[in-house]
């Protein structure tokens, strides 16, 4: 008898949309109105959302992988910190990058999703920020902050 416990729409939705790359899953694990609240503002709508992040992110990266490392339930939240492999499509870089979910969801969909993820990290990993960058504005000591400083 096969005990093991049925996957978690949290883990369907990184399985089947990111790692499996299909974006059809989008509107069958969302609800119609979804909010995700993100480094983009928030998208409203499964539409949205595939739109203005999912298809930018795959155009971007060749590969995205994304693991989960924990993750916990609770009554219409589910929250998890994930490890996210990615494939700049531009240079085939690999960089990894760690984040956050907190999700509400309704009737087994996503109605609402809040989202933290290192892009700051994966900046500097590609080079395109130096490294220590955030500590460097914040002092001050970031080239780009002491011209905007003047």
């Amino acid at each position: 008898m096969n005990t093991a416990p049925a996957e978690s729409i949290l883990a369907q939705w990184f399985r089947r949309i990111w790692n499996e790359g299909d974006a059809s899953a989008i509107d069958e694990l969302c609800t119609p109105d979804v909010v995700s609240h993100g480094l983009n503002g928030d998208l409203c709508g499964p539409r949205v959302w595939r739109e203005q992040f999912y298809e930018p992110m795959r155009s971007a990266f060749s590969k995205v992988f994304v693991t989960i490392l924990s993750e916990i339930q609770q009554g219409e939240f589910i929250m998890a910190r994930l490890e996210a492999t990615m494939v700049l499509r531009s240079t085939g870089q690999e960089v990894t990058m760690p984040g956050f979910s907190h999700t509400r969801v309704v009737n087994g969909r996503f109605a609402e999703a809040w989202d933290v993820w290192d892009f700051l990290g994966v900046l500097e990993k590609m080079e395109l920020l130096p490294p220590a960058s955030f500590g460097m504005a914040v002092t001050g000591h970031l080239a780009a902050h002491q011209a905007l400083a003047k």
